[in-house]
């Protein structure tokens, strides 16, 4: 299941009131800038909103309302605040994990690292070996 969120804030600028929003792929996200970028400027550009105007200030002062959840982004969603550095490292995780069993099932037949523990262990500390140096 893909991770999506729908992301709405609501500003008043100049009498009216606004609610710019935006759905969000966040895998879509995650695999393009391997984070998430910062999101009042997303929904600002997304809703024709200048980077340099008053209502642009206006509407960061404004919390984010999260809602239409999907994925595991759920898990990261508690009472309307979302974890994002959270959801970030377990989305790289699971991303390392998939890559590893694609390894482990091509090279040694084993469909499911998670019962092979010690294999899962020796994987992610080969792969992480290989990262810092």
């Amino acid at each position: 299941m893909s991770n999506r969120i729908t992301i709405r804030i609501e500003f008043d600028f100049k009498g009216q009131h606004h609610t710019p929003s935006a759905e969000f792929d966040l895998d879509d996200m995650m695999r393009t800038h391997g984070d998430i970028p910062d999101l009042y400027s997303t929904i600002a550009s997304l809703n024709n909103i200048g980077h340099y105007s008053y209502e642009y200030e206006m509407m960061q002062a404004e919390e984010m309302q999260f809602s239409n959840a999907q994925g595991m982004v759920t898990q990261y969603l508690q009472n309307g605040v979302f974890d994002k550095a959270g959801f970030i490292h377990r989305w790289h995780q699971e991303e390392q994990t998939a890559a590893l069993q694609s390894i482990a099932q091509q090279h040694m037949g084993i469909s499911d690292l998670d019962a092979n523990p010690e294999l899962k262990s020796a994987l992610f500390a080969a792969y992480q070996r290989g990262k810092d140096d």
